[in-house]
């Protein structure tokens, strides 16, 4: 290799000279993206407007075009490439087929090479043992962790000259399919005009045509990248030598991976010119194979892989724990403060604020993320596909556990999720920024609102008027206590008309007592004035002067002006009487307004509902 560190990889079988690789192509596509540090600013390719998909050629009114599409996989540190012109369908189908195909084909690469995944990085461990390599933060040191006499990860480490040997299991992988998903992030990047030209690649994408065998260059870049990049070159017009059309190539950590375009006609590929490899140090030493996969279904199987990694500082583990291990800082669960926005599909928007989220897992194609506590009376589970946006949903009431205004809105919540579905925003309340957009499906349509829905109303009633906070008890089985309706249905409106309840029990002096079973029997309401106490979950209110009318009263349903046999002559000089009456409006001095006499009528309210008092339940 020169010392200009350029380095000319060539097709073993070319036959036709040294040619000048840029004599004869010129270059369509260079996308790149960090793969540790910072991305540029969020850039988009395709028309925001009149969307079509490049792949399945629908438009917004035949498909969905609501999920962000990288233009390359996020598993390889792309936080700012995207694309408008791929729909949600070939989206989420393509990325499960094809680029988690590629993300495993470089699983060894991106675990050593600390790449930036949705949430740290790649860790690589072989099903059968327990060692493992990868999985810290992408600007942390690399952990290797080792366990017993587990043989699936070896370690050997030389403190004199700072460099380890790592030997690793290799996960199963498609080529084929990898190789799609390269072909997929080109086809987004090319304009209409080469798009046209090279139709086939779509056909190859899409299944609809296969090259047998399929071939493709894997270069060994020792020094290695610093960001994963796309390239793509097509031949010149003017040349006459017998290469390639098109030629893609995939860089990520210390491997490029090069395809050249078949014969279009036939399908066949054949020897063809390949893209230099420059910027080298003048002593680098890549490698390279060529490999011919047989068909589009092949796999390649787990084999090991052996890597020197030189390093500054080495952070030993347990030293009673062989053999040592390079180990980052433990990782802790990452946790946040969030607001959840569901819009349902009838355009309407539930919000709940101040949610403690955690991540309980995430990697390229699973995220799990448990919602509980804060001003959600519960808990919500979400398990997310990466890749289609879709989610499923495990929620559960716990609306002992916040104030009954939050307690009210979860409930709101958790039903909207289970009979309707929508899409489900999480938002960071130290940033504002998205973190999470899902679209769960309902799993209850029939969902029905709970008795204790009510109560709530009623509780968070109080608690405004109060500035008290009482909460709806664990206890299932508690009563809801009649109070509560009554001092919450007073407080809107003022005036309460009851129905009839236990006799009321009065007590007239001997001498008023003809005169007030006379009032009785001319059907006269009556009315009286107390200072009651109500009893709420513990809570007792005393809301001042009530004036309390009493609706056609009777003794005893006596109808005569004869004192009633139950009359009996008190110790104080009364008679006891117990009172009957068609109903009763109470009127409270502390929130009647003005002249408002027009009661709210609680048995009209109630008839046929579930609201009335009884057992808690959920």
């Amino acid at each position: 290799m020169p010392d200009s560190g350029f380095f000319q990889p060539f097709d073993p079988r070319w036959k036709s000279g040294h040619e000048a690789f840029a004599d004869h192509y010129d270059q369509l596509v260079f996308r790149a993206c960090n793969l540790r540090g910072d991305n540029p600013p969020r850039e988009s390719l395709g028309s925001r407007d009149n969307k079509r998909c490049a792949l399945c050629n629908k438009t917004e009114g035949e498909t969905k075009f609501s999920k962000e599409a990288h233009l390359i996989p996020a598993a390889f540190g792309n936080r700012h490439l995207f694309s408008y012109e791929e729909c949600d369908a070939c989206n989420g189908g393509y990325g499960e087929t094809h680029d988690n195909q590629l993300a495993s084909m470089f699983h060894p690469q991106r675990a050593v090479g600390r790449v930036r995944g949705r949430a740290g990085t790649a860790k690589l461990r072989h099903p059968g043992g327990d060692s493992h390599i990868g999985g810290g933060q992408f600007d942390g040191p690399l952990p290797v962790v080792l366990s017993g006499s587990d043989t699936t990860l070896e370690f050997k480490v030389s403190e004199a000259s700072k460099t380890a040997t790592l030997s690793m299991y290799a996960p199963p992988y498609r080529p084929v399919d990898a190789i799609k998903s390269i072909l997929r992030s080109t086809w987004l990047s090319l304009e209409a005009a080469e798009r046209q030209k090279h139709s086939f690649i779509r056909d190859f994408i899409l299944g609809k045509t296969s090259f047998s065998p399929t071939e493709y260059f894997e270069f060994f870049i020792p020094t290695g990248y610093s960001a994963t990049v796309l390239e793509c070159w097509q031949k010149k017009a003017s040349s006459q030598l017998p290469t390639a059309q098109l030629i893609v190539r995939f860089s990520c950590v210390n491997t490029s991976l090069v395809w050249c375009a078949p014969d279009a006609r036939d399908g066949r590929h054949f020897p063809s010119l390949l893209p230099p490899i420059e910027g080298l140090p003048a002593d680098s030493r890549p490698t390279g194979t060529m490999t011919a996969v047989a068909s589009s279904d092949a796999e390649y199987k787990p084999q090991r892989a052996t890597y020197s990694i030189a390093f500054e500082q080495r952070i030993a583990g347990n030293p009673n724990q062989p053999p040592p291990v390079i180990r980052p800082p433990k990782k802790e669960r990452r946790k946040a403060d969030v607001r959840m926005e569901l819009t349902k599909p009838d355009g309407n928007t539930l919000t709940i604020s101040s949610v403690p989220m955690i991540e309980q897992r995430q990697d390229q194609k699973i995220g799990r993320y448990l919602f509980e506590g804060g001003a959600l009376a519960g808990s919500v589970l979400v398990h997310g596909d990466m890749a289609s946006g879709q989610a499923q949903l495990h929620a559960e009431y716990k609306l002992h556990t916040a104030p009954a205004q939050d307690a009210r809105r979860t409930l709101d919540f958790i039903l909207a999720l289970k009979r309707s579905g929508g899409i489900l925003k999480v938002y960071s309340i130290k940033t504002g920024a998205l973190i999470m957009r899902m679209e769960p499906s309902p799993t209850d349509k029939s969902a029905e609102e709970p008795p204790v829905a009510k109560l709530l109303d009623w509780l968070s009633v109080i608690n405004r008027e109060f500035g008290t906070d009482i909460r709806i008890p664990q206890e299932a089985d508690a009563l809801v206590p009649e109070d509560a309706e009554l001092l919450a249905v007073a407080i809107q409106y003022g005036a309460v008309k009851t129905p009839p309840k236990e006799p009321l029990q009065v007590f007239i002096p001997p001498d008023d007592l003809n005169g007030f079973l006379e009032s009785l029997n001319t059907y006269q309401d009556l009315e009286y004035f107390s200072e009651p106490t109500y009893r709420v979950f513990g809570h007792a209110f005393q809301p001042g002067m009530v004036r309390t009318i009493l609706i056609n009263p009777k003794a005893n349903s006596t109808t005569d002006t004869k004192a009633p046999e139950d009359a009996v002559p008190q110790q104080n000089e009364t008679v006891r009487l117990h009172l009957h009456c068609e109903s009763a409006v109470h009127i409270f001095e502390r929130w009647v307004k003005g002249e408002q006499r027009q009661p709210f009528d609680w048995e009209r309210s109630n008839r046929g509902s579930q609201a009335s008092p009884g057992p808690l339940t959920e």
